[in-house]
């Protein structure tokens, strides 16, 4: 399997899980919008599996999912976990995993982009395109269209409509979070966030090129310039940074998958 990652998400839950028999070792990924001590303060790590009633857990955070499923493999952890669409995506594609618990969060994670503080106007015309995209239900489509069969097919390429002599804008991402965004072998962008993008590209006439990054480099990519955008997790802005703003949410989930072997 190509390797795939998805941001950590330690956030205060509700779940319908049963108790371990013994304490489980846990993968998580890596969060890179938090500095490591913010990341493992209580507010983060100790809240969510306190509530678990699992608080002997062992916890091991990897930079992309792809190792934390060869470990949850080689027997080095018990679970990992994951938003839905992606769990679902993972499990459909590999026979010997399953599903083991659903936490439902609260309050809820949304995917947004997240621009320097000193480019607003970028922000603004993402905010625009993306309340176009709200109100002639575009956005319900797409998700719609990419969503909802996780797991079944691979996602599809997304065409990137090409404007000669406009402004191209880089966007950062990880392309490692199917069927959200998503780098196929031979290096086309596809994924539901991907094709949000295009869409983005074509009603502001803009040319987006797509920068694949491993995601504790997004914020680097950003701060650099080297991008001018980068997809976002947040938690009602939470875990913002300072030096960072974003767009207003394209996508919301509040459901994370627990997965296990069989």
């Amino acid at each position: 399997m190509r390797k795939i990652f998805i941001l950590a998400l330690v956030v205060v839950l509700t779940l319908s899980c049963s108790v371990f028999a013994e304490a489980a070792k846990v993968g998580l990924l890596t969060k890179s919008n938090l500095e490591e001590a913010q990341f493992k303060s209580d507010a983060y790590s100790v809240t969510k599996w306190a509530i678990r009633n699992q608080k002997d857990e062992e916890f091991t955070y990897y930079d992309d999912l792809l190792t934390m499923l060869l470990a949850l493999n080689a027997g080095d952890i018990d679970e990992i976990d994951l938003p839905k669409v992606v769990a679902e995506y993972i499990v459909t594609r590999n026979p010997d995993l399953k599903i083991s618990c659903v936490a439902c969060i609260e309050p809820e994670i949304h995917f947004a982009f997240g621009f320097k503080k000193d480019n607003p106007e970028l922000c603004k015309k993402f905010n625009e395109a993306l309340s176009e995209m709200r109100k002639d239900e575009t956005l319900r489509k797409l998700q719609e269209e990419y969503l909802r069969y996780a797991g079944k097919t691979e996602p599809t390429p997304v065409k990137f409509d090409f404007f000669p002599d406009s402004e191209t804008i880089s966007i950062a991402v990880t392309g490692d979070l199917p069927p959200l965004d998503y780098t196929s072998e031979d290096g086309a962008a596809a994924g539901f966030n991907t094709a949000i993008l295009a869409e983005i590209g074509r009603r502001l006439n803009v040319n987006i090129r797509i920068i694949t990054v491993n995601s504790v480099a997004r914020v680097a990519a950003l701060m650099s310039g080297r991008a001018d955008g980068v997809f976002w997790f947040m938690l009602n802005n939470f875990d913002l940074p300072e030096n960072i703003i974003v767009s207003e949410p394209y996508y919301t989930f509040d459901e994370i998958l627990h997965i296990r072997k069989k």
